[in-house]
């Protein structure tokens, strides 16, 4: 049986294969390469950059969202943050994620998109959620909370969603 691991940025895959094309049992593989040959590993893009984030959005319900286009960034803009200026993004070079709650009965809520992972055609947008404590003191207002990030563009066609604890 070989063992080989795979370094990236922020990511460690341990891979057991007990047999590859071209190693003789019990060869240990000389490189890891032939993952990446087969796109089986997954690869940490470099961090979300922060657009606009916080408790009051414009958009009520919850939803997860995609932006790819400049006229969708001024659609989805128009809805959250009316009367306020959109930050700027390179359409060539990145897209727009974003997760909004909806609507909360207290301040002390809050989400964070972590990180995105392109894996085998998907991208996988993580994000946590954070709530007050059960018995905490918090204001006692209606709050949206929402995180709008620029990521860098990926060639994957589809988008998944991930909430992480």
């Amino acid at each position: 049986m070989s063992v080989s691991t795979v370094f990236g940025t922020a990511l460690i895959v341990l891979v057991v294969a007990p047999y590859h094309e071209g190693t003789k049992s019990g060869e240990v593989l000389p490189h890891p390469s032939w993952l990446r040959d087969k796109a089986w590993v997954m690869q940490s893009a470099p961090a979300p950059r922060t657009l606009d984030k916080g408790g009051r959005s414009g958009i009520g319900a919850p939803r997860e969202v995609v932006v790819r286009t400049p006229d969708e960034w001024t659609a989805l803009w128009t809805e959250h943050g009316a009367g306020r200026e959109r930050p700027p993004v390179d359409f060539s070079r990145e897209i727009v994620v974003g997760v909004f709650l909806g609507s909360k009965p207290t301040a002390g809520y809050s989400v964070a998109i972590v990180s995105t992972i392109d894996a085998n055609g998907v991208l996988i947008v993580r994000y946590r959620v954070s709530e007050p404590p059960a018995g905490a003191i918090t204001a006692q207002v209606i709050t949206f909370p929402y995180h709008l990030a620029a990521v860098s563009k990926s060639p994957a066609k589809d988008v998944k969603f991930e909430k992480i604890p």
